[in-house]
């Protein structure tokens, strides 16, 4: 008995970086099995006490699990926002740029300037603003990960793959905030932008 627990103990440490949930149905497997091997008629103190300790071992597990599982949760609810923040705030950007611009759109587009020339323009101004933001958040982010290194699970705390894909998304992001003001660029009349101001 001694023995098998040592043996659970053990390998709880080998798996101390795995999910809860997959931790949970090993140890599940491990109670059934102990059961139909050493299920005795009417001897059952000592599967009690074998059930009393992993459940023991299960609500530990649970226990240091929680926190920074909820932590994880928060967090990435809270990236999620801060996403959605930026997109918004790019958007806005870029309309306020664009309706300021909205002569020089006219007078390109008078002077001959394909609307595609415009939408161009446009989106690589906004595309600038958005690389140099994801360039100094990702060396942000690469200074900072030392901090919540604690709260990482099986993560190292530079991992290049996370900061490429979070580069990704936030490269597309801006783009998509960009081409909506661009197209709205393109549209522009150049009589109406002679006028405007």
């Amino acid at each position: 008995m001694v023995a098998k627990l040592k043996a659970i103990k053990a390998e709880l440490q080998r798996r101390k970086h795995h999910r809860t949930s997959e931790v949970g149905a090993w140890l599940r497997q491990v109670v059934l099995g102990y059961y139909q091997y050493h299920a005795v008629p009417g001897n059952t103190s000592q599967l009690r006490v074998f059930s009393r300790r992993v459940v023991w071992l299960w609500r530990n597990i649970a226990a240091a699990n929680a926190r920074p599982g909820f932590l994880t949760v928060l967090l990435t609810l809270f990236s999620f926002v801060a996403l959605s923040l930026a997109a918004v705030g790019m958007y806005g950007v870029m309309a306020f740029l664009v309706a300021q611009r909205t002569r020089e759109f006219g007078i390109r587009i008078a002077i001959g300037a394909v609307p595609t020339d415009v939408l161009a323009l446009v989106l690589a101004q906004g595309m600038r603003m958005g690389l140099a933001g994801v360039a100094f958040g990702a060396f942000g982010a690469f200074v900072l990960t030392r901090l919540i290194r604690r709260l990482l699970f099986a993560v190292q705390s530079f991992d290049p793959l996370t900061f490429l894909i979070t580069a990704a998304i936030l490269t597309l992001v801006t783009a998509a905030a960009c081409y909506i003001p661009a197209r709205r660029a393109t549209r522009v009349d150049p009589m109406i932008a002679l006028r405007y101001e």
